[in-house]
């Protein structure tokens, strides 16, 4: 879910195939991160929220750093950035780490099914934020699609009577998720991301994860490197998050940014449906309809 926004790396001209490689992109970046966001769960239990997170953010800065080397037109552009563009980058990426941690705490403690869609409400507070501040153009599908989530998140809330706490603890954070991410999503969207580019932003964040969170680690004692017992696990959610966001970069390079944007935000719900299936989890009523609302939501701020 973290850094989840960005313009084009690369330039197709495939003509009638644009679209399908746009489809396709969108729905491999939804899987990638559906599947990252529920493994998220089992690996913040293993080893703990900060070494998971300092172990995605690891992996997610090599991959980055690796893509930087490799095309020397992005690190121009981030370079010759103000300084004012990077202090922006700062501002999102800690909106932005914030929402990561809590996110990995709220599918330690609550149930994918449930914080999945709550967390997807992100989009109502950027589109929001961009409303009353930058004094965006709201369409009427996305007007409808805040009005929505707004209706959708306080029915997933709501619990069934014999659900257990655990449940209901991920729900906060979940929310506390969406909040960050909203605020972070359009800091990076207005400010950072047209001054430094998408690659230098994702690696901002990856770096300042890494700094903020390894000596946290050490301060509480704990061992930075995993045991070998969760390694195979943190491996496998950091792949899975590396292919949502390499898949959605290549789909965002077609051009066809609403259709990849559209498809990608059905992570939340791969999500859910691998708590329902793989956790046998079990929604109440007014939550299932809490939650089909904040999906439908997604997709009207969507398009």
């Amino acid at each position: 879910m973290q850094g989840r926004v960005g313009p084009s790396l690369l330039s197709f001209h495939w003509g009638g195939r644009v679209i399908a490689v746009a489809m396709l992109m969108g729905l491999l970046a939804a899987l990638g991160w559906g599947a990252a966001d529920y493994l998220a769960g089992s690996t913040a239990k293993l080893v703990g929220i900060r070494r998971t997170a300092l172990f995605t953010q690891s992996a997610g800065w090599l991959a980055v750093s690796l893509l930087l080397l490799a095309m020397p037109a992005l690190r121009e552009k981030a370079l010759a950035a103000s300084y004012t563009g990077w202090l922006y980058g700062a501002l999102a990426v800690a909106f932005n780490l914030a929402g990561s941690v809590s996110l990995l705490r709220a599918f330690s403690i609550g149930h994918a099914s449930l914080v999945a869609p709550l967390i997807t409400s992100y989009a109502a507070v950027t589109a929001f934020l961009g409303v009353a501040i930058s004094g965006d153009r709201m369409s009427g599908f996305r007007l409808a699609g805040i009005l929505v989530c707004l209706i959708g998140a306080p029915l997933a809330a709501v619990a069934p009577k014999r659900q257990d706490e655990r449940g209901d603890a991920g729900v906060g954070y979940a929310l506390l998720t969406a909040f960050c991410f909203g605020i972070g999503f359009w800091v990076q969207g207005k400010f950072a991301v047209p001054a430094i580019g998408v690659t230098p932003m994702l690696w901002l964040f990856f770096s300042i994860g890494i700094l903020a969170l390894a000596p946290t680690l050490v301060l509480h004692g704990e061992a930075i490197f995993p045991s070998r017992d969760a390694l195979r696990l943190l491996l496998l959610q950091s792949v899975c998050n590396l292919v949502g966001y390499g898949t959605f970069a290549i789909g965002m390079a077609t051009g066809a940014v609403t259709i990849v944007t559209v498809l990608s935000t059905f992570a939340a719900a791969i999500t859910a449906v691998f708590g329902l299936a793989l956790r046998r989890e079990r929604l109440s009523r007014a939550q299932a309809v809490g939650v089909s609302a904040i999906l439908i939501g997604a997709v009207l701020l969507a398009v």
